[in-house]
């Protein structure tokens, strides 16, 4: 199952998969990570869902993803929410406390790109 596919299952389905899972690990981020499809020269991850601690940096995650992605650690790469870049300061906490969705998960994708906006090339 992908990210996309994953967004189309029923909303209860993914709410009662976040509850069950933030009660399970009241300590640790649901999180949807899946790559802008704008972001070709990157490889996909091998899975989209995720459980960080909640005490991680953004920059902490960055390193986590780089190292699944088998990119240097010198190369661009970039977390997007809701098209905002989040600070590599802010904890998971904090943006899953001001960015989660409805259903419960923090969504987030990424890219080499550090700016979203203007047209798309055909």
């Amino acid at each position: 199952m992908s990210a996309a596919a994953f967004k189309t299952k029923p909303f209860e389905d993914r709410l009662e998969e976040a509850r069950g899972v933030r009660e399970r690990f009241p300590d640790r981020i649901p999180i949807i990570i899946e790559k802008d499809k704008r972001a070709t020269e990157l490889p996909e991850l091998d899975r989209f869902k995720f459980l960080f601690p909640s005490h991680f940096f953004v920059v902490q995650l960055l390193y986590v993803l780089k190292e699944r992605l088998h990119l240097p650690q010198t190369d661009a790469f970039y977390l997007f929410i809701n098209d905002q870049a989040p600070t590599n300061s802010q904890t998971l906490q904090s943006l899953y406390d001001n960015n989660k969705n409805e259903d419960g998960f923090l969504y987030m994708k990424y890219s080499s790109q550090a700016a979203f906006g203007g047209e798309e090339e055909e």
